[in-house]
């Protein structure tokens, strides 16, 4: 009977011992697999762009230089401004009066021209556009103009341009015309599959277009959005418009314009608007 016993017990300690080695076999396993596949993901969201676009020229900007007053910053250089003071508006500012925006000190004018839906992909001009761009002409502030851009192919991104060129033939604009890609948060937009190259691909037909007709032109864009979601190395010809809210900038690549807040209060618009400081030379 004790040899009964003893036996059950071996063969039940072997089994135990044979679980727990293939749990042991199985976690491994898992681990191991879980770390290929981080691995994997990882090296699936490294584009090479991203890298390439590391040896692109950087900015000499000193952040020291940069002052505030009332909201506006200037940077300025031994008593001198290397910048212009300016704001972005479009039909979500509603009515402006141009007026008390020129008397507030604002120097420039980035206005929405037009945009295309995130769904259905067709182009609107914004209904505030003209007034805008007249009116802030009128008050002798420069502008510029910009225009919200969802295009899937090269085609529709050269027909967005077009549809700039043909509401801009009469004005001769001081600033540059830039081409504003984004993604909609919390939505799907038609951008959302589009490859790195094929943004910058956009971008730059976008670019292209305009300036063959002796316009300049800018893209616009936060640091994460640029360097995440384009070729940032394939734009480097290109000035860029940096959006990013706080003291000190976060882009070290050459850049044009800076818009630092989204909650400037100006006399003559209700609400908060946009506000940016434009380089006019480096030092």
């Amino acid at each position: 009977m004790k040899r009964r016993r003893r036996k059950k017990r071996s063969i039940k300690y072997v089994r135990l011992a044979v679980l727990l080695t293939i749990l042991i076999v199985g976690v491994f396993v898992m681990i191991k697999g879980y770390e290929d596949y981080v691995k994997k993901m990882f090296r699936s969201k490294v584009k090479p762009e991203e890298v390439v676009a590391l040896d692109i020229a950087k900015h000499q900007y000193n952040w020291e230089r940069l002052i505030e007053i009332d909201g506006k910053r200037y940077y300025v250089y031994e008593d001198e401004s290397y910048s212009k003071f300016g704001i972005d508006v479009s039909k979500h500012q509603k009515h402006i009066d141009w007026k008390k925006v020129k008397d507030s000190g604002v120097e420039f004018a980035m206005i929405r021209l037009g945009h295309r839906g995130y769904e259905s992909g067709a182009i609107s001009l914004d209904p505030t556009f003209k007034y805008n761009l007249k009116e802030a002409m009128k008050q002798g502030i420069q502008v510029g103009v910009y225009f919200f851009s969802q295009a899937i192919t090269l085609e529709e991104a050269i027909e967005e341009a077009e549809f700039v060129l043909k509401h801009i033939k009469h004005y001769n604009l001081d600033f540059e015309i830039v081409f504003d890609m984004e993604n909609i948060h919390g939505k799907t937009a038609r951008i959302d599959s589009l490859s790195n190259q094929q943004r910058t691909d956009f971008a730059i037909g976008f670019c292209q277009r305009v300036m063959a007709e002796d316009h300049k032109c800018m893209i616009y864009g936060n640091y994460h959005w640029l360097n995440g979601y384009f070729q940032l190395d394939r734009l480097a010809n290109y000035p860029f418009w940096i959006a990013h809210y706080s003291d000190k900038l976060n882009f070290e690549y050459q850049l044009k314009m800076w818009q630092y807040t989204d909650s400037l209060t100006i006399d003559g618009i209700e609400g908060p608007v946009d506000a940016n400081i434009y380089f006019d030379k480096e030092n």
